[in-house]
Parts: C-alpha cells; structure tokens; sequence
C-alpha cells in the first residue's frame, strides 16, 4: 500500500502560488488518516516546511495554503 493516494488519503493540503508557477498539492500520510484533523494539518505544515528549508526559492511564491477533507475546505494558513 503506497504512503499517499490522491484517492484515499483523507487530507488534501493545496499549496496556491504566485504568477504563473503552478499549485502544489499534498495528501496526508495514509496510516496516519485516523488522528485528529488538526493535528494531521499540522504534521502536513511540518513536512512542508521542511521541504521549503530545501528548496527556499518556492517560499516567496506562495499565496495561501488550503486543506481539504473528502473535498471541503476546512481551512487555510499563511507562511
């Protein structure tokens, strides 16, 4: 069974960029799908933000971050 699956992953974090550079879009950990939304979200942020420290260019291009769950927007953050 694959770690992330755009089709049963419970989470969506949908990253949206400035100009022309295209959205971002991360889905939760699998087998971490039953704890808390929140604190799936804030995992999600974590990865991310680890993944920014590597790739810092692609910091000053997001515009807001949105998460989505089964499809519904449930809430957005700003770095």
């Amino acid at each position: 069974m694959p770690v992330f699956d755009k089709n049963i992953s419970r989470i969506k974090m949908y990253v949206l960029r400035s100009g022309k550079h295209k959205p971002l879009t991360w889905w939760s950990i699998i087998d971490k799908d039953g704890k808390e939304t929140e604190t799936i979200c804030k995992k999600m942020l974590g990865r991310f933000n680890n993944y920014l420290e590597k790739n810092p260019t692609i910091r000053p291009t997001i515009n807001v971050i949105q998460f989505y769950e089964k499809g519904n927007l449930i809430g957005t953050a700003t770095l």
